[in-house]
């Protein structure tokens, strides 16, 4: 199971995330919700879909580089 919070459907998430972004004085508020396959629930995220992305590139090449050493 996951540390974060989970919600049972993006109907629900997406609702936190509204109430979120209204309310909230955090720095980091969420930007987008996920599903996660480990806790199988929706959870709420600060990254964009593009820091993702980049997140699992640099670890890609990570894993290539020390292939090739």
């Amino acid at each position: 199971m996951c540390s974060k919070i989970g919600y049972h459907s993006k109907r629900e998430a997406n609702i936190a995330l509204k109430d979120i972004k209204r309310n909230s004085s955090r720095s980091h508020i969420p930007k987008r919700t996920y599903y996660c396959r480990v806790c199988e629930a929706y959870h709420l995220t600060s990254k964009t879909i593009g820091q993702k992305l980049a997140t699992k590139l640099k670890v890609t090449a990570r894993k290539i580089r020390n292939l090739t050493q």
